[in-house]
């Protein structure tokens, strides 16, 4: 026999909820929440022979388990008939995968201001795994043509002009082996503590494994975090450059997976991105600040409070090497059923600044996001 249940919830004069269940339209049990957290026993009672129960005849089981227990109880404590038994399982089971269902789909909330907040931790998170690519990439560089001039002796002591103009002479940076030869490691250590000549606080080690050089289609540069900080931000994670240079066009892949950034409050975020990155500029010569790139893709970041943020580009970012930040492009953020825009050009034209412009209703609101 197959039974059609219903599970009614509404509040009634005397009571704060009231459960009900059916069976084929016809109403079984009336069970009565407010019991549960005051005693150890839910009441309950149980239409028999065509009748309701007085107040005074209702049936209380003990409430020593949880889920299907407790309606195995009500049954046993009722004495209702097969029917309602059974009724009485099926009920309990669907109302389980019911709520199970409702909590793996529901959505938090996101208010307006919630939004914006948001909205520029993301931020933040793009500009702190940007920082730690813009620096493996200027030491990838430097890398690769201090290799290829191994017959200079010099040479050799890889002296990383560009990349210490940015972090200052207080990291060690070892390289190994440290010659022309490859596979290679070079490590960034910045101990417990290096103020940056970009005026950036970092702290930790980033350690650069190298296939070939970074120039050379092919090579895959994979990134690795020892105890980084980026200013207050713990940042965590994987970073892989693959080149995909072809037929004159230098081209790369950027990946980062489980990523996870952490503040000393202990809010924090999960970042996993993918994206494509192409040189516009700077390729035919060897001096590294002169090269700009163009940056498109997505990213998500997940909040430790289960949002979830995807961020895509609406208009390919442009990051020059000689600039410590991203300075023109657009970001469209996405929360829920928000959208919101970054402009990076804004509000100063595209000038080198560490700012850009966040706008949300249609444009009609913004504010100045600082980056890190």
């Amino acid at each position: 026999m197959f039974f059609h249940i219903r599970i009614h919830q509404f509040k009634t004069d005397f009571l704060m909820y009231h459960m009900s269940i059916s069976v084929q339209g016809l109403l079984i049990y009336r069970i009565y929440k407010k019991t549960l957290h005051k005693t150890g026993f839910i009441t309950f009672d149980c239409y028999i022979c065509g009748k309701w129960p007085t107040k005074s005849n209702r049936k209380r089981a003990p409430l020593r388990d949880h889920g299907i227990n407790i309606y195995r109880r009500i049954a046993a404590a009722s004495g209702c008939c097969p029917v309602a038994s059974v009724a009485i399982f099926l009920a309990a089971f669907l109302s389980s995968c019911q709520k199970e269902n409702s909590n793996q789909n529901a959505t938090p909330a996101v208010t307006e201001d919630d939004a914006v907040a948001y909205s520029e931790e993301s931020t933040e998170a793009e500009a702190s795994y940007d920082d730690i690519e813009d620096i493996s990439f200027t030491a990838a560089d430097e890398e690769g043509l201090a290799s290829a001039a191994k017959g200079d002796e010099s040479a050799r002591f890889f002296p990383f002009v560009a990349l210490r103009a940015r972090i200052g002479q207080c990291a060690t940076i070892t390289v190994t082996p440290d010659d022309g030869s490859y596979p290679k490691t070079v490590t960034i250590d910045f101990g417990e503590g290096c103020l940056g000549l970009d005026g950036k606080l970092r702290k930790g080690a980033i350690v650069l494994h190298f296939t070939g050089p970074i120039r050379r289609s092919g090579s895959v540069l994979t990134i690795t975090l020892k105890d980084f900080y980026l200013n207050r931000a713990h940042i965590e994670g994987t970073k892989v450059i693959t080149n995909l240079s072809e037929n004159g066009n230098i081209k790369f892949t950027v990946q980062i997976v489980d990523g996870k950034v952490t503040f000393p409050n202990g809010r924090g975020y999960k970042y996993n991105a993918l994206r494509s990155v192409k040189q516009i500029d700077g390729g035919t010569t060897d001096e590294v600040r002169d090269d700009v790139f163009s940056i498109e893709g997505r990213s998500q970041t997940e909040f430790n409070n289960g949002v979830t943020i995807t961020l895509n580009t609406e208009s390919p970012l442009i990051k020059k090497v000689a600039c410590h930040w991203i300075n023109d492009g657009v970001l469209k953020i996405k929360i829920n059923d928000r959208v919101l825009v970054l402009d990076y050009a804004a509000p100063n034209n595209g000038d080198c600044d560490n700012k850009a412009k966040l706008t949300w209703n249609n444009g009609t609101k913004s504010r100045i996001v600082i980056l890190p």
